[in-house]
């Protein structure tokens, strides 16, 4: 009963049991045998999924050690701070991502394993996040974030179901929810290079139009001359933004 660098425990065994149930059935759509699990801590969902083949676990608190070990291969298991890690340097294939780990660090673990630039990537993964950051990350959120022009730019991040706070140990304030990640077949028109370079400078003055932002900008000595805006999108906010804008403004 103790939450550890912010982690809240899942302890409602139909969470569980609908979580490997998913797990399963990915694994069986995707043809994939690899997986990966990051921070499992409790282990209550590492403990029902040793049907991959290939299963590696991340683990940053070495005082799990003796338990996991105990659990499963300790050659299955990396002692290591995933965020400061070089991703293609230790993993070598294509894989299915299970995740719970701190909200407090949602944001760069999700830019840091969808990131497009990784030579080998997640096809599928299952995500516990705050119900609110569901908000600001699915695709047709009415307020565009950072967050969520990454994730969709190679993925599909669908909905599952939401975990109230009682499900977990102890319990968070807020509410949950289950979310997938499914890799895109199709190549995204707009260059991932591109996008981030606008994001980098123009996400900062969210409050701002564009076309003030491009006037500080040009100020700062930042080439903006990649940018082509419309007098309609330079009215806009960039949370303002859908997907046709953006295609007009970086290519």
């Amino acid at each position: 009963m103790w939450s550890y660098l912010g982690q809240n425990f899942l302890r409602d065994n139909k969470y569980k049991t609908f979580i490997v149930e998913n797990i399963k059935k990915a694994k069986e759509k995707y043809k994939i045998d690899r997986a990966i699990e990051i921070w499992p801590w409790k282990w209550a969902i590492t403990k029902h999924i040793n049907f991959f083949q290939y299963f590696t676990i991340f683990e940053k608190d070495t005082n799990f050690q003796e338990k996991l070990e105990n659990l499963i291969w300790k050659e299955n298991i990396e002692w290591w701070d995933f965020l400061e890690q070089n991703l293609d340097k230790k993993i070598e294939w294509n894989f299915i991502w299970i995740w719970n780990i701190p909200y407090y660090i949602t944001s760069p673990i999700l830019r840091k394993v969808t990131h497009p630039n990784n030579k080998n990537k997640m096809i599928w993964g299952i995500f516990m996040i705050q119900k609110e950051v569901w908000e600001k990350i699915k695709v047709w959120a009415r307020k565009k974030s950072y967050l969520r022009w990454l994730l969709n730019y190679n993925y599909e991040v669908k909905y599952l179901k939401t975990v109230p706070a009682k499900s977990f140990s102890p319990a968070p304030r807020v509410d949950s929810c289950l979310v997938w990640l499914i890799s895109k077949e199709t190549r995204n028109p707009i260059k991932f290079e591109d996008l981030l370079y606008f994001l980098n400078n123009f996400s900062a003055y969210k409050r701002k139009t564009l076309a003030k932002i491009l006037k500080m900008l040009a100020k700062k000595d930042i080439d903006i001359s990649k940018f082509q805006l419309s007098d309609e999108n330079k009215k806009k906010r960039i949370e303002d933004l859908g997907r046709e804008d953006l295609k007009k403004i970086l290519n």
